[in-house]
């Protein structure tokens, strides 16, 4: 199977450089094609990205006009000529045998349409897998517990499953999230492989109250079209709204958005009916 590794970036040569130089040491380890995904707009920050991934001759560059992480992830699985992808964000770090324990581990899978994910640290905290529970957020998987998402920055699956099971560019942020729900919906089993260990960026992305816009856009779709499941609909719904509402009502500016972001996040949802029920439709191949 061949091996390519794809890397969606975005305004960052220096963290791209740092990835890429990561990545150049894994591949005393592995054999694999790089490709490094520009969604840059700016003339000479694209300039500036595409004189690093110049520094590193196992690279190859794209540029596309993507407008979030999502379209990148989607444009570098088409870029890709192998059969089996790894993405890596480009804040993200690898450990030199990463990328060979991730594809080792999936080569000795007997059902190879699947996600392997590896774990991510984030200042003092490791990634884990996340199971939902009925107030709308996730619980820390048990080990050896079913999980229903965890952090995409480092995963690797089939081109096939990735071109069947697209991205959702609709999506602003709460991506591993959705496509955690759309790859359950699939059938597509996720493994996490805490051997395979990666670095994120210090400079850690949090989320705020507007998040909760894409929060329970996601929510929606795992109980209707991945769960079908009138109960879980109703407890994402009221108990959700609840949970978050402990949070945010503290304060009257932050209560008023949140009240927003639940109203458009269902509002987005109906807008994209029919073009969820096409992605909740894809099956492996």
């Amino acid at each position: 199977m061949r091996l390519s590794v794809v890397i969606p970036t975005r305004n960052r040569p220096e963290k791209l450089e740092k990835c890429l130089a990561a990545i150049a040491a894994a591949r005393n380890v592995s054999v694999f094609e790089c490709c490094v995904c520009d969604s840059s707009q700016d003339p000479e920050l694209r300039q500036q990205v595409e004189a690093v991934v110049e520094k590193f001759p196992f690279a190859r560059y794209f540029h596309h006009d993507g407008k979030n992480a999502a379209a990148a992830r989607n444009f570098c699985v088409k870029s890709a000529t192998g059969d089996v992808l790894v993405t890596i964000d480009d804040d993200v770090y690898i450990e030199p045998d990463s990328i060979k324990l991730l594809y080792d581990y999936y080569a000795g899978l007997e059902d190879r349409q699947c996600i392997v994910c590896g774990q991510v640290k984030f200042g003092n905290s490791f990634s884990a897998p996340v199971v939902m529970r009925p107030i709308g957020y996730g619980r820390s998987a048990l080990n050896g517990e079913a999980f229903d998402f965890v952090v995409s920055a480092f995963l690797l699956y089939p081109r096939s499953v990735a071109l069947r099971c697209p991205w959702n560019e609709r999506i602003k942020s709460s991506e591993d999230r959705m496509m955690g729900a759309m790859w359950r919906n699939a059938g597509i089993r996720m493994h996490f492989l805490p051997a395979a260990k990666a670095v994120h960026d210090e400079e850690l992305n949090t989320y705020d109250v507007a998040h909760q816009r894409s929060h329970i856009y996601a929510n929606l779709f795992d109980a209707i079209f991945t769960r079908k499941s009138f109960y879980w609909c109703i407890c994402f719904e009221f108990l959700g709204f609840a949970a978050g509402a402990k949070t945010y009502f503290r304060n009257r500016r932050e209560a008023l958005i949140y009240i927003k972001s639940w109203y458009l996040g269902h509002t987005d949802f109906v807008r994209d009916w029919g073009y969820l029920k096409v992605l909740a439709n894809a099956k492996p191949q």
